[in-house]
C-alpha cells in the first residue's frame, strides 16, 4: 500500500505542494547540565528532508529561515532531599 505524502499525493515525495522539501528544525545538541533543580541544554539548527527526516546539506534549506541556536531550561523540578 502506498503512503500519502504531506501534499495528499499517493506515493508522492512532498515536492508537489507549496511547502519546500527541505526545512530547518532545532535538535538538542547537549544533555541537560543538571538532573534536577534547574539546568540548561542547547539546541542547534538542522537542515532536514521533510519526507525522510534525514539530515541534508545546509545549502538545501532557505538560509533566511535558519533559526538561531538556543539554550533552554530543563529539569527544573526540585531535587530530592539528601
Amino acid at each position: 500500500m502506498k503512503q500519502v505524502d504531506e501534499c495528499g499525493v499517493c506515493g508522492g515525495d512532498g515536492s508537489s505542494c507549496s511547502r519546500p522539501l527541505y526545512h530547518w528544525t532545532l535538535i538538542s545538541s547537549s544533555l541537560c547540565s543538571s538532573s534536577c533543580g534547574g539546568g540548561y541544554k542547547m539546541s542547534r539548527p538542522l537542515c532536514q528532508n521533510r519526507v525522510t527526516g534525514e539530515e541534508v546539506e545546509e545549502e538545501l534549506c532557505n538560509d533566511s529561515q535558519k533559526p538561531d541556536s538556543t539554550v533552554v531550561e530543563c529539569n527544573t523540578h526540585n531535587c530530592p532531599p539528601k
